[in-house]
């Protein structure tokens, strides 16, 4: 009798061993190292939107994974989370693609934009150039001429950052620097125009 009952206790273990749904450690595993991948491959930065899909999706297989374990033995149901793992896995891939392809495109902007500048800074220094000429304009001219250098002086510091990849951070000040020179030009248009409309004064 006694062997009997262990013989039905071993056939239940086993069935319940056998009925257990196993956690799918592996796919977890794939799925981290594909968002990490996608992270080394700056796509935070460069395709934020896949990214986030790909670290929300992970997070959200973690969270179910956690809540099934917390579950009786023969209730637990990963399918919910493979399938979260499985998009992860899919929009961390993108990401990457697309990180790669959004730096190309925005290396290529940039790169006119710094190209824009330069051409901008001569015709700001043509622009002083005029100013400088009306000796009413000297104090007005050294300030144009101080601002004129910092501009010169904020493209060199952008293309060297340009140079060392960090390609988003010089986008956003490279537009912003063409903003101030477009204004310091208009700036100096306005005296330069005010002294070729000056009457000369009449001799007494």
């Amino acid at each position: 009798m006694r062997f009997t009952n262990a013989i039905v206790a071993a056939g239940v273990a086993a069935a319940l061993m056998s009925g257990c749904a196993k956690a799918p450690d592996q796919d977890v595993e794939k799925a981290k190292k594909a968002v990490e991948t996608a992270q080394a491959g700056e796509a935070g930065k460069y395709a934020p939107v896949e990214f986030s899909a790909a670290s929300d999706a992970i997070k959200a297989a973690l969270a179910e994974i956690e809540k099934q374990k917390a579950k009786f033995v023969l209730g637990r149901n990963y399918e919910a989370a493979k399938k979260s793992l499985a998009s992860a896995m899919q929009s961390a891939e993108a990401a990457l693609t697309a990180a790669a392809a959004n730096k190309e495109a925005m290396k290529a902007e940039v790169a006119a934009l710094i190209k824009k500048q330069e051409a901008k800074i001569a015709e700001a220094k043509a622009a002083l150039n005029k100013v400088s000429k009306n000796k009413k304009m000297k104090d007005a001219a050294e300030k144009l001429e101080s601002a004129v250098n910092d501009l010169e002086n904020g493209l060199a510091s952008l293309k060297a950052s340009f140079e060392n990849g960090e390609i988003a951070s010089v986008k956003e000040q490279i537009v912003a620097a063409v903003g101030r020179a477009e204004s310091l030009i208009k700036e100096m248009a306005e005296p330069a125009k005010a002294a070729k409309t000056e009457k000369p004064k009449k001799k007494k």
